[in-house]
């Protein structure tokens, strides 16, 4: 093999080295990419049930509040007229 061909192998093998390298470096960003996806999923989920308990305590923090300051009625009470015929 010639000078020629034997460099022209070497750059052909440094491509295909360097075109490996690109594709395993885009995968890994691809999965980096998918991870961080999910931990962000995962955040809003756990935000979303934090702010829904928030608010089912604080509902029922003011049905309780609402259940006592209703006043009670207070029975009528039927009173016997005097005849005063």
């Amino acid at each position: 093999m010639d000078d020629f061909e034997r460099r022209r192998e070497l750059r052909r093998q440094k491509r295909e080295e360097m075109r490996l390298e690109a594709e395993r470096i885009a995968y890994q960003r691809n999965d980096d990419d998918e991870e961080e996806a999910a931990r962000e999923r995962r955040r809003r989920a756990r935000q979303e049930r934090l702010r829904q308990k928030q608010e089912e305590e604080s509902l029922g923090q003011v049905t309780d509040q609402q259940k006592m300051k209703l006043p009670r009625r207070k029975k009528k009470v039927k009173v016997a007229k005097k005849d005063t015929r």
